[in-house]
């Protein structure tokens, strides 16, 4: 079986959660790598040399689910494009959503399911691959528009955003299934609960 292009950074200083996810992903992808330390978690994350970082967001408390949403925010944050997969507890949707909001790809309650883990890896490694893609067509397009013009006067276009991008994509699954959310979502490879919650960002809906 051809593995998955792709490169997962998995966050956490439990062993046993550890050694159960890099034996199932080196499996799937082409390289998985491990940090505890958060600031070497950021210098990956700003470096772009991982695709999706996963995070065990396992937490119950309010102090600590504050400090993974803030966490999703400074990774989501830099211009790497990297996507985040929060591993959640049973029952914990709401904070689950609160961390896509806060950037998050999506999320996987544990225990978690291994296709379903692997369905969500996949398709963050490719919502990555798709972003960069893009901003790397808008600056090439940006720089031939200056370099045939030194006024665009007008008519240049702004570089595409993470969030125009990710809008672009719900809203073309949403139309390709005709307003069935639960189809969307299974294309893109989210929950049901991550795309109307972000679709209700973006004012999908409306």
């Amino acid at each position: 079986m051809d593995k998955i292009e792709g490169t997962i950074l998995i966050s956490d200083t439990n062993k046993g959660l550890l050694t159960a996810l890099i034996l199932l992903l080196q499996k799937h992808f082409s390289q998985v790598m491990t940090e505890s330390g958060i600031d070497k978690v950021m210098e990956i994350a700003g470096s772009g040399s991982a695709d999706v970082i996963i995070i065990d967001a396992g937490a119950n408390s309010g102090a600590e689910r504050m400090r993974y949403v803030e966490l999703v925010k400074r990774i989501t944050g830099n211009s790497s494009n990297v996507q985040v997969v929060a591993l959640t507890n049973f029952g914990q949707s709401q904070f689950a959503l609160e961390l896509a909001e806060a950037g998050a790809f999506d999320f996987v309650p544990k225990p978690w399911n291994n296709e379903k883990l692997l369905v969500t890896l996949r398709n963050a490694c490719r919502t990555r691959q798709l972003l960069n893609a893009a901003v790397e067509k808008a600056a090439q397009d940006n720089l031939s528009g200056r370099k045939e013009s030194d006024s665009c006067g007008g008519g240049c276009e702004k570089p595409v955003t993470l969030e125009q991008m990710e809008k672009k994509m719900m809203k073309g699954a949403i139309k390709r299934n005709r307003g069935n959310i639960s189809l969307a979502a299974q294309e893109l490879g989210i929950t049901r609960q991550t795309l109307y919650n972000k679709g209700k960002k973006y004012k999908l809906f409306e």
